[in-house]
């Protein structure tokens, strides 16, 4: 038994007996069935008889090579994180095409998996909000510091909020007010208003509104300020005048509005 190309395995009833050329002796009489295989090559299979007596005639074989495999359609390459969230803002504002936060949100998602901070903030701003996804305060903070440590100013901005007020994350005044200062040294208007607005008077205002709310659990502005007059002095800076109050009184209950229908004796926080 021979072969084009040589070294082709050769079996006879299923059972190897080498490589060709080979000289296959033997063989009972009857038919036997021939497989000639190598690799890369398409197999040839033959079935021979045998008589007694009777010699078998040299086979020679020829193989053919395996053809290549056609190849598939080339897949498209990956959008850009860019355009993902282009396609993500059209979808959330509705512009030229409906409406849908679910598909902006996938798409925000795709992109801030990539590395692309503005669409990690936007993650970040879907789970505060809970457009298009279920609201989850830890996971914003997760999102927004990814965003805030790639310098996107306005991730440090709503970072150093989230630090503050202690929403999604264990408060730390000091660390939010270090991520203001990030996005204030990048021109953010935000932050630098918070900047300003946050001073030692503007702490131990905003400390004894929580504490007499949590103690009086009042509303009451006129008892508030008569306790105010009666209690605080700031070391030189002089006591606290009306209006002061009153702005640390609703900024109080803008960052804390459950504590507003605490008070009222309100069950729902409907406005």
């Amino acid at each position: 038994m021979n072969t084009e190309p040589s070294q082709a395995n050769v079996l006879v009833d299923g059972i190897l007996r080498g490589a060709a050329p080979q000289e296959i002796i033997g063989l009972s009489p009857g038919q036997h069935r021939l497989r000639i295989e190598k690799e890369g090559y398409g197999p040839v299979e033959l079935t021979v008889s045998v008589n007694a007596g009777n010699e078998v005639s040299p086979q020679y074989i020829t193989l053919s090579p395996t053809p290549s495999p056609t190849p598939g359609p080339t897949a498209p390459p990956p959008e850009p994180p860019e355009t993902l969230f282009a396609r993500a803002e059209a979808l959330r504002k509705g512009d030229g095409v409906p409406k849908d936060l679910r598909q902006a949100f996938a798409l925000y998602l795709r992109a801030a998996e990539l590395g692309f901070a503005p669409a990690q903030h936007r993650v970040g701003a879907a789970y505060a909000l809970g457009e298009g996804v279920e609201q989850n305060d830890s996971e914003a903070v997760a999102w927004y510091k990814k965003a805030a440590e790639q310098g996107l100013a306005e991730a440090q901005y709503d970072l150093g909020v989230r630090y503050v007020l202690g929403r999604g994350v264990q408060q730390d005044v000091q660390a939010g007010m270090e991520w203001y200062r990030k996005a204030a040294a990048q021109g953010h208007q935000e932050a630098i208003a918070a900047l300003k607005e946050r001073n030692p008077l503007t702490d131990q205002i905003r400390r004894f509104v929580e504490d007499h709310l949590r103690r009086r659990e009042t509303g009451d502005m006129d008892g508030l300020i008569a306790d105010y007059g009666e209690q605080v002095d700031y070391q030189g800076e002089g006591r606290v005048n009306r209006d002061s109050i009153r702005n640390e009184h609703i900024r109080y209950f803008r960052d804390h509005p459950e504590r507003h229908y605490q008070i009222l004796g309100k069950g729902s926080q409907e406005r």
